[in-house]
This record gives structure tokens, C-alpha cells and sequence, in this order.
């Protein structure tokens, strides 16, 4: 009776082992995206995003007081830099006081910026939460 449960067992080790899913390297923005909302982060709009100058894949998720952007760049430098240009601070507005600046948060080979959220710290724990952190 073990005998025939050891592969079926061996196998759900191996699962485990190994996260039971895609790795990282395999993973596409709308992977993150859907992790993001399976994690407490609902969206209502997700549309295509991209950086200036710097090829990868975006995908921008929106809500009423939420606007983040998720996007895949492979290349580590292109990566560091396009989460230096997003850092910076915003130039001032035409009207009233310039937005807070973005804040980014890096899960190689990801970029997430988050621009607007509910409430402080809200996208991180959703983060953490789909990246078992």
C-alpha cells in the first residue's frame, strides 16, 4: 500500500521543492499582474506600458486610487536605470503641488512602480505575498 503512494509522494515533494510553479525567469508581466490581484490587489483596467527607451515588456494596472506599472526588462543595467529615471522626482505641475514621487520595487527580472495606491504599503504586501517574500 506505500509502495504505490511513494511516487505520488515523491512527486508532491518535488512540488514543493521547487515553488510548484513557473520560475521567476519564466514568469510575463501578466503572470505578475494576476498574482498581484489573486494577492489583494484588484485592478480595474490593465493596459500595455512602456518606458522610454528601454525595451521590456509593461503592462499598467488601474484602479480609482491605484496606478501601478509592472514591467519585465531582462538586461540588469537597463533595469537600474529605468528604475532611476522613474525615482526621480516629478517636475512641478501647472496646478498646485507636483505628485509624490513614484516608489519602485525590484523582483528581477521585474520593475514595479507604483505611482498612486490605497494605502501605504498595500502593493508591497500584495508583492510579498506573490513573490514569497
Amino acid at each position: 500500500m506505500v509502495a504505490h503512494r511513494l511516487p505520488a509522494l515523491i512527486c508532491l515533494a518535488a512540488l514543493v521543492l521547487t515553488g510548484g510553479c513557473r520560475r521567476q525567469k519564466d514568469r510575463t508581466v501578466e503572470d505578475v499582474a494576476a498574482a498581484l490581484r489573486a494577492n489583494g490587489l484588484p485592478y480595474d483596467v490593465s493596459e500595455t506600458a512602456a518606458l522610454a527607451g528601454i525595451p521590456g515588456d509593461g503592462l499598467r494596472l488601474s484602479a480609482r486610487d491605484l496606478l501601478v506599472e509592472v514591467y519585465r526588462i531582462d538586461d540588469n543595467a537597463q533595469r537600474h536605470s529605468a528604475e532611476a529615471e522613474a525615482a526621480a522626482p516629478p517636475g512641478s505641475e501647472a496646478q498646485g503641488a507636483p505628485p509624490p514621487a513614484p516608489k519602485c520595487y525590484v523582483r528581477p527580472p521585474f520593475l514595479i512602480i507604483v505611482r498612486r495606491e490605497p494605502a501605504e504599503g498595500d502593493v508591497l504586501a500584495a508583492l510579498a505575498r506573490a513573490f514569497g517574500d
